[in-house]
């Protein structure tokens, strides 16, 4: 299993432009953050630049990541993903939030 984990404090540049938390056989994950962390390019296209799928209990909160405005200009998509999803007081720039069959997401304090 793959639960609990905390991503926080980080400066990153990822060579293919997202953060991805899916398993390749379908296993669910659960309670996930992704805190207080900073991309250092533009991210976010043509993907989202934070992507869940199968991944219950996820919070987003406090990051800074300038979103790429060249494509789908998502920051974050909930793919089959469950509550609570929690995505509050980020700096986007401008991207959206996406949830495909995912329970509703909570916004709240995001540019």
């Amino acid at each position: 299993d793959v639960l609990n984990i905390s991503i926080h404090d980080n400066s990153y540049s990822t060579p293919g432009g997202t953060l991805v938390c899916a398993a390749s056989d379908g296993t669910r994950r659960a309670n996930w953050s992704f805190v207080d962390n900073k991309a250092l390019r533009p991210l976010g296209a043509p993907v989202a630049a934070i992507r869940f799928t199968a991944t219950d209990a996820v919070a987003i909160k406090r990051n800074a990541i300038q979103i790429a405005t060249t494509q789908s200009c998502e920051a974050v998509s909930f793919k089959n993903c469950h509550s609570p999803l929690r995505v509050a007081d980020n700096d986007f720039a401008g991207g959206t939030i996406e949830a495909v069959e995912s329970d509703e997401v909570i916004e709240s304090g995001n540019v």
